[in-house]
């Protein structure tokens, strides 16, 4: 490395920076979180690493014209999480993750239970509409953030966030009025950081791993099976 084998490291607490030495004399600073991050975590156990999941937020402005780094600009909770930070763990960094999420719509068929005539064309009725809604016309991009927010907060439990943590879903929410107008069964979220930011995230509520899957009934049981309630639905042959 450098050239050379006489190199040494320095570093002092709380350890987040630390410097290569060649002759005594410093000749590369590193961060030492990002350094770690870049090797892939097959190689080694670093759980330290991990990264807790304090606050969830959007960067959707006015008719989408707000991007993330403006939002963060004055971040009122933002700034107070970095200030309880640096007093209670000033070992450890605040990281901020930018994400973006992709639609996949997921249509099931059920082949088990008898309907009658008029239901069969309500249903058709309400399949083709969801259908061409889905993917032609396509639900308000402002709704779609705010319930992958609500959904993400409510399963993460972040304890910076407070609303949908205890309201989700809800449809009295005109923040994804859509979804309950087209009458979707459930809203189900993925987030898998192994390929973006190489480790895993947690919460209380949440379990260190790097892929996260839930999904939220937008109706009650009593009301609705859910989709993903496979054995519900399915009837023993």
């Amino acid at each position: 490395m450098f050239g050379s084998s006489d190199i040494t490291i320095e570093t002092q607490y709380p350890f987040s920076i630390f410097y290569f030495k060649k002759n005594n004399e410093r000749i590369l600073r590193c961060n030492s979180a990002v350094f770690l991050q870049s090797i892939p975590r097959y190689y080694t156990n670093a759980d330290f690493l991990d990264l807790e999941i304090l606050y969830i937020g959007q960067s959707y402005g006015v008719e989408g014209a707000r991007t993330a780094p403006d939002r963060l600009k004055n971040h009122s909770t933002l700034q107070g999480i970095y200030a309880e930070a640096i007093q209670k763990n000033p070992d450890s960094e605040i990281w901020l993750a930018l994400t973006s999420f992709k639609q996949i719509n997921l249509m099931m068929m059920d082949g088990f239970t008898d309907f009658s005539k008029e239901e069969l064309d309500a249903d058709e009725k309400r399949f083709k509409a969801v259908h061409h809604r889905l993917n032609y016309e396509g639900i308000n991009e402002q709704q779609k953030i705010n319930f992958t927010e609500a959904a993400l907060i409510k399963y993460f439990q972040p304890p910076y966030n407070f609303e949908y943590k205890n309201t989700f879903p809800n449809p009295a929410h005109t923040t994804y009025e859509e979804c309950y107008e087209l009458d979707i069964n459930c809203i189900a979220i993925e987030l898998n950081t192994i390929e973006t930011i190489n480790c895993h995230v947690y919460s209380e509520a949440a379990n260190n791993r790097f892929m996260h899957m839930h999904h939220f009934p937008l109706h009650s049981s009593a009301e609705r099976k859910s989709m993903f309630d496979i054995e519900s639905i399915l009837k023993p042959l």
